[in-house]
Order: C-alpha cells, then structure tokens, then sequence
C-alpha cells in the first residue's frame, strides 16, 4: 500500500517537474521571438510585439512562413486575433467575390475626396482651400461639379503644379538627397 501510494507521489511529482519545465522552455520561446526594438526606433513600444518563422512541411525541407504578431493596444486578453501576414493568404484566402479590384480608381467621389485629403496633410494646399473643397465638391459625380467646385479645383491644380510637377514626386527631392548619401 506504502508502495503504491510513494509510486503515485513520484509519477505526480514528476509529471509537475515535466509540465513546469515545458512551460518554461515555453515561455522563453516566446521571450525569444520578442522585438524588442526596431532599427532606427528610439522609443519603447507601448505593445510586444513578435516575430519569427514557422516550419511548414517535412523538418529539414527549409519552408517556413514568416509571422509578425502585435499585441493589442486596448485590452489585449479580450481582443479577438487576427492574421494579416501576406504569406498566410494562400492558406486562407480572401473572398473577392463582391468586388473585384484591378484598377486603383474605383469611385470618382470617394478617390477625389481622398486626394484632397492627402494633399492638404502633404502640405501641398492650405487649410482654406481644403475647407472650400470639401463645402463645394460634394457631388457624387465629378462630371457634373458645380461651378465653385470647378473654379477651386483649378485654382488647386494650379499650386499643386508649381508645388511639384507630379503628385508622386512628392518626396523625391528628400529621397534622392538619402541615396546620394
């Protein structure tokens, strides 16, 4: 009886000894995988944040898939998860049945509004300019704008081409100046 119950306490004692130290190697796994800054950060990261790889196929084949994982901001135990790894796309991939996009351009309203929008944070036209585009420019169609509208959007036009020749050469005058460093 002595016997027994010594050889139950043992196994207990020893499956507790194998599940702490799996928990462990675990746990510094996980330490391990953590990012602790990235180049050129001079911050520390409100978040954790990890990355790492992820064997896919027979051990030795040298497939894996990259994972980045970001903690959540606000109330990381109760916020669902969430994959957005482009090399898990083929895995899982994303309904486009309803809308089908080859062509960038896919609503006059909504791509106008969004240029002016990106052209006045680039700084390219003035808070005024932006205010009187978006209190006249509210068709749902470009082709039959009102003359206001018009009159703005040329003037616009007119110092985004003195500003720089093309919307995206915004940044090309600072991009050159780091390549030629």
């Amino acid at each position: 009886m002595h016997t027994n119950l010594f050889f139950f306490f043992f196994l207990f004692c020893l499956f507790c000894l194998s599940v702490s130290a799996a928990n462990s190697s675990h746990y510094r796994q996980q330490e391990n995988d953590r990012i602790l800054r990235l180049p050129g950060q001079s911050f520390n990261a409100s978040f954790a944040h990890y990355s790492g790889y992820v064997d896919v196929g027979e051990s030795g084949s040298g497939r894996a898939l990259f994972y980045w994982l970001f903690e959540a901001a606000a109330d990381p135990m109760r916020s669902p998860s969430s994959f957005g790894s482009p090399e898990v796309y083929f895995l899982f991939p994303p309904s486009l049945r309803p809308s089908l996009v080859g062509n960038a351009l896919t609503d006059s309203f909504l791509d106008h509004h969004g240029a002016f929008e990106y052209y006045w944070m680039a700084g390219l036209i003035s808070d005024r300019t932006y205010q009187m585009l978006n209190l006249h420019c509210t068709s749902l169609s470009f082709l039959h704008k009102s003359p206001e509208c018009d009159d703005i959007l040329d003037s616009a036009l007119k110092k985004w081409e003195i500003l720089t020749s093309t919307a995206f050469s915004l940044h090309l005058h600072f991009c050159c100046h780091l390549l030629r460093e």
